[in-house]
């Protein structure tokens, strides 16, 4: 995507994959094609004119991923083990579902959907956890990211956006908010029907919501959350910066009190060298 001399061979590759599709059209009843990034139609699919983009319609919207009525009607055993397993009721353990992995939507007006990675992983272990950032970080997203930077600390909630603004083949524009939209680290969270724009934020609530990093630890007590960030042979307030500078504390800021630890670690005397604590 940001390899223009790439790009047109890997073009030339998918559109070699697809051209089959219209040979077979006799054959087929229906055909559905998802992927992440989203191809200019005409140049990945010259020879399919037949093709629908469903992805802005509200009536497919839960159609990829897990809605709450398919939670509690599909995934009742799993909820109560973990709940079980936490020592907390079942309804405490869908609240919290909600709240760590529910949220995004594919169009205005969309029903929430989880994350079916990070729910799945969360029902499987029994155990509350940040398992979205297992899937990694897409590469063509960090170097988009390191050449069309973003102000983070703005990503949360970014009013009178106009849908072609992200939803537009990162193919066809230098700019990261696309990428940002169509990796799902950007969701829609509000529609203004007088002029048709969209507000996007980060989709989930407690997963850490950073595409360019993350806090080295995050602790959480009954009213407070400590956000740390930890420099080798460095300096605390560089590491207070950085945690501003990245936005660590955006994902914990609803959630009450957050307070910032900057540690410098010392490689000579391998002990902690000094530290700083900044309350929000």
């Amino acid at each position: 995507m940001n390899d223009n001399e790439r790009l047109a061979p890997m073009r030339q590759i998918m559109r070699n994959f697809y051209s089959p599709i219209k040979s077979l059209d006799p054959y087929l009843r229906f055909v559905f094609i998802t992927g992440i990034n989203k191809f200019a139609q005409l140049s990945m699919f010259s020879e399919l004119n037949n093709l629908q983009n469903i992805s802005m319609m509200p009536r497919y919207s839960s159609i990829c991923g897990i809605t709450q009525s398919e939670l509690e009607r599909d995934m009742k055993e799993p909820v109560r083990g973990l709940a079980d397993n936490l020592g907390i009721s079942y309804d405490e353990a869908l609240q919290q579902l909600k709240h760590n992995y529910d949220g995004y939507h594919f169009c205005h007006g969309a029903e929430d959907i989880y994350t079916p990675f990070s729910l799945i992983k969360c029902l499987d272990a029994q155990e509350f956890g940040s398992y979205w950032f297992e899937t990694g970080t897409p590469t063509f997203l960090l170097e988009r990211l390191q050449k069309n930077p973003m102000d983070e600390t703005k990503l949360d909630k970014m009013t009178e956006i106009a849908q072609s603004d992200f939803d537009i083949s990162p193919e066809l524009t230098e700019d990261t908010l696309p990428m940002l939209y169509q990796t799902c680290y950007l969701t829609i969270k509000g529609y203004n029907r007088e002029d048709h724009s969209c507000t996007l934020g980060y989709y989930t609530q407690t997963e850490v919501k950073s595409a360019v990093g993350r806090a080295d630890a995050v602790c959480r007590t009954k009213d407070r959350t400590y956000v740390f960030e930890f420099k080798l042979d460095g300096s605390a307030e560089d590491a207070l910066k950085q945690i501003d500078g990245k936005g660590y504390m955006i994902p914990y800021k609803k959630e009450g009190q957050c307070i910032k630890v900057g540690v410098n670690i010392s490689s000579a005397t391998r002990t902690l060298d000094s530290w700083k604590v900044s309350e929000e």
